[in-house]
């Protein structure tokens, strides 16, 4: 219960994916969302699929999906999805447990993986994290796990690796009237 959780005296960290698209993405590919808002499909064919989280298995080497993306409210529900913080936070307050100490995207924590230059903004961010949580992370520590991974992956790569109706789903977001930052999520 709230009253329960209250009393602990909790800490709150509200993390997620700034980029919408990308979860809704795996979502669909995963089988976890209804089936309105899209379908796993083979990456070949584009007939349905039941791949979905087994995809993520060692043993699903050379079947691949992709996420066939119904267009219809699609920059709606983006629009809206991404506003999603804000409305967890202001859930949080209202419950009485405050607002959260910190706010962190997966974008922000993991960037520097294929960026290096990011690596001082991810420190920053992965000390603050540990801190909210009561956590004292030294300087020293936190570059020394993180910098030998900074720069060791690809980056996100173009949505048509993953977005079998790419072509659609880019004219659907690239509408008049639909918001820039909506825009900003589809990787051509």
């Amino acid at each position: 219960s709230v009253a329960a959780l209250l009393a602990m005296h909790p800490r709150v960290v509200l993390a997620w994916r700034a980029n919408e698209l990308d979860t809704m993405v795996c979502q669909v590919r995963d089988c976890f969302l209804a089936s309105g808002k899209g379908a796993s499909v083979d990456a070949v064919t584009g007939e349905r699929t039941d791949l979905c989280f087994a995809r993520r298995k060692e043993g699903a080497a050379g079947k691949h999906n992709k996420a066939r993306l119904n267009v219809v409210r699609l920059a709606m529900r983006l629009r809206a999805a991404s506003q999603r913080p804000q409305h967890w936070a202001h859930a949080l307050e209202n419950a009485g447990i405050g607002a959260p100490i910190v706010n962190a995207t997966y974008e922000q924590l993991a960037e520097f993986e294929h960026k290096r230059s990011a690596l001082p903004f991810a420190i920053t961010n992965f000390r603050r994290l540990a801190a909210a949580l009561g956590f004292h992370v030294s300087l020293e520590v936190a570059r020394g796990e993180l910098a030998p991974l900074a720069g060791t992956r690809l980056p996100p790569p173009s949505h048509r690796t993953t977005i079998f109706n790419f072509d659609e789903v880019q004219t659907t977001l690239a509408q008049p009237g639909v918001h820039h930052s909506v825009r900003a999520l589809l990787r051509p």
